[in-house]
């Protein structure tokens, strides 16, 4: 019986499906973990390196780098540069803001300012003359921009959950002047703002039903309405250098660039494993960002998606490498299974041998397979891949899966991967053989 073969090489540079109703064989993978798909294919993971002592609770410890302080927040308090200097019992997400040796944070109805002359921090939970009591927050070249407002500095005490708010250029004052520096205002949906992030030269507000950007205008912050949804969830937004990667209400990867153009990432299939609590973190060096819930982690490497082993709840860079906390789920093995692919046949078909482009490492390959388009993919055992990259399996079915592991995701090294089958069932087939995609010619 004439014997085929289907050549996959791509699927190792394109990484993890965009979306789960990719044509069959496509290029793409289905599962991706410890390896990093790149234009000249896959790289082994890079470990992120713990520098702090602490003790992981998703979504805690925070880490905050300033220009001057490193401050840790946790579920009971907020630390600088290793010594506690807020006590505060929350499930709420912590928020910094940096000047210097003047630091505001944020949290679940509370204001903290730090003296920058005797470094303590004093706690603020009531309205005042001159700042709000806000939940989230940035500094934007000097101005300090806010939203989600418990308490505006008067004695109105409604909230404003979807309001932002500016202060005068330079100070942390948002009293209304004739300078016309200061703002306040609602965003364009009825909810709330989750995330106030800044982007080169705009600031873009992320709430739970609506995105806007606030940009200079002479003196004044304009106002651009961007998105009619939401994100997932406060901490679904990753600031990178050029770029903003978030997590939309629909389960969906999205990016912002600094001109405040969107662009739709997708892997909604992914996503949806996450749960209620995801934070983005952004690496610096690499503009990697981790996407995390405390039980799984993605990294979006440029537009290339895959998994990691390590639960990430914030990063930084430190040079070549990054810092961060995170928690190591202990798993340091590869695992890559590619989409799904049926050699452009929908009849049976036996796979014999895979042969695997590979340098030094223990691998060993596996068949996901199924009859049925409704039914889930079983799998069979999984077998070594001798020195010259080649093992023998048989498994006839309709669709197929290839499961290829490495015993240690470090010593990853893999190019291709070379199917050979032969055509079981020939009933549905007339006249000459249709040649298989990225295989020999048949004709």
């Amino acid at each position: 019986m004439r014997e085929y073969y289907l050549t996959l090489d791509d699927c190792f540079k394109n990484g993890l499906r965009p979306t789960k109703s990719m044509p069959k064989s496509s290029q793409f993978m289905s599962y991706l973990l410890n390896a990093r798909p790149s234009e000249v294919g896959l790289e082994p993971f890079i470990p992120t390196i713990k520098n702090l002592s602490y003790t992981f609770a998703w979504p805690f410890p925070q880490m905050f780098v300033t220009n001057k302080h490193v401050l840790v927040g946790d579920g009971t308090s907020l630390s600088e540069d290793g010594t506690a200097v807020v006590a505060d019992v929350s499930s709420e997400l912590w928020e910094v803001i940096s000047y210097y040796d003047f630091v505001i944070a944020a949290r679940d109805g509370k204001v903290f300012k730090r003296d920058p002359s005797t470094g303590v921090y004093t706690t603020y939970s009531t309205y005042q003359s001159t700042f709000p009591i806000f939940k989230t927050g940035c500094d934007f070249r000097g101005q300090t921009v806010v939203g989600n407002l418990t308490l505006w500095p008067t004695a109105d005490a409604e909230a404003k959950p979807n309001w932002v708010a500016a202060s005068n250029i330079g100070e942390f004052d948002f009293s209304l002047s004739r300078k016309n520096e200061s703002m306040l205002r609602p965003c364009h949906w009825e909810g709330e703002v989750f995330n106030v992030r800044p982007l080169k030269k705009v600031v873009i507000v992320y709430g739970d039903d609506g995105i806007a950007g606030l940009y200079p205008s002479e003196q004044y912050l304009g106002y651009e309405e961007i998105a009619n949804f939401g994100i997932h969830c406060k901490g679904a937004v990753g600031v990178g250098t050029n770029r903003h990667v978030f997590l939309g209400s629909d389960m969906k990867l999205r990016m912002i660039d600094q001109q405040m153009n969107m662009k739709l990432l997708g892997f909604e299939e992914s996503m949806s494993l996450l749960g209620n609590k995801v934070l983005i973190s952004n690496a610096g060096h690499n503009d990697d960002f981790f996407i995390c819930d405390g039980v799984r982690c993605f990294v979006l490497a440029g537009e290339r998606l895959y998994e990691c082993s390590q639960l990430i709840t914030s990063c930084r860079s430190y040079g070549s490498e990054t810092l961060s906390i995170y928690y190591d789920t202990g798993i340091d093995y590869f695992l890559g299974v590619t989409d799904t692919i049926d050699f452009g046949l929908r009849t049976m078909k036996t796979i014999t041998t895979i042969e695997l482009g590979i340098g030094a490492g223990t691998y060993s390959v596996a068949l996901d397979w199924r009859n049925d388009s409704n039914a889930a993919f079983q799998r069979t055992s999984f077998v070594p891949v001798n020195a010259k990259g080649v093992a023998t399996i048989f498994c006839t079915a309709v669709d197929f899966r290839v499961c290829i592991k490495c015993a240690d995701y470090e010593d990853l090294d893999l190019s291709y991967a070379t199917v050979r089958y032969k055509l079981s069932d020939m009933t549905s087939i007339r006249g000459v053989y249709a040649p298989p995609p990225r295989g020999q010619d048949v004709s």
